[in-house]
């Protein structure tokens, strides 16, 4: 792993993504926890990586908490404004996850979970209620461009590819979709 997020190149120019794990401790208490970095996307070989390495973490006596907004609880309510940003959330994680495919990536719930993690994160409904429907509604329309395109033009993938370089590259605050 890495001490920072970074884009590398291998062998035929092909880009590789290392995220870091980070180590950190309370100077009073002497508390430790360690943060592991991940991307929505990446190849399964990546999940795979990361998951023995946390595994290697609990046998050491961590406990695992994870952020995954992803999921409703039995509570939520939403109004039917919600529900249509909602239902374009999932439909944008769908073709994302589509367009993905063709680099051999996939998306990052598929493979990186355990029974025994504890879920520590805002539900979807809760970030919409935060932002607000007319700003998640702006946030997924620009974020469905980059995504929406006919099947038959796989070439446009290189545009995301790039668009993740770039982000990479100057900051991912700094990239406006």
């Amino acid at each position: 792993m890495t001490p920072y997020l970074r884009l590398t190149t291998a062998r035929r120019r092909h880009l590789i993504l290392q995220t870091p794990i980070s180590s950190y401790r309370h100077p009073d208490s002497g508390q430790r926890i360690i943060v592991v970095a991940t991307h929505h996307y990446a190849e399964p070989a990546y999940y795979q990586q990361l998951l023995h390495d946390i595994d290697r973490y609990q046998h050491d006596g961590y406990v695992v908490h994870y952020e995954n907004a992803q999921y409703e609880t039995p509570g939520d309510n939403p109004t039917d404004t919600e529900q249509a940003v909602l239902d374009d959330l999932n439909a944008l994680r769908d073709l994302e996850t589509v367009r993905m495919a063709p680099l051999g990536w996939v998306r990052q719930p598929s493979l990186l979970h355990h029974p025994t993690w504890h879920r520590k994160d805002l539900t979807d409904l809760d970030v919409i209620r935060h932002a607000g429907t007319d700003a998640m509604t702006h946030y997924l329309t620009t974020r469905r461009a980059l995504f929406d395109w006919p099947d038959h033009q796989v070439w446009r993938l290189s545009r995301v590819y790039a668009y993740f370089a770039r982000g990479v590259e100057q900051g991912f605050e700094s990239i406006h979709y």
